[in-house]
């Protein structure tokens, strides 16, 4: 699995929960990558609200 592909050209990203956790948490392994992608990503991001639920839900109950 590719996890923020730099590089691949395309105006719209579907984001699905693993970037988007990677994206939020420090501790995770590919958060550097992430947001070193989400810099300079100049497209749109979609997600869907199962994605977002996922991500969010576990720090919900930090």
């Amino acid at each position: 699995m590719t996890i923020c592909a730099a590089g691949s050209g395309v105006a719209d990203l579907l984001l699905d929960t693993g970037p988007f956790v990677a994206l939020l948490d420090r501790s995770e392994r590919n958060h550097e990558r992430c947001v070193a992608f989400f810099r300079d990503f100049r497209g749109r991001l979609i997600t869907t609200e199962a994605a977002l639920a996922e991500g969010v839900f576990p720090y919900l109950s930090r």
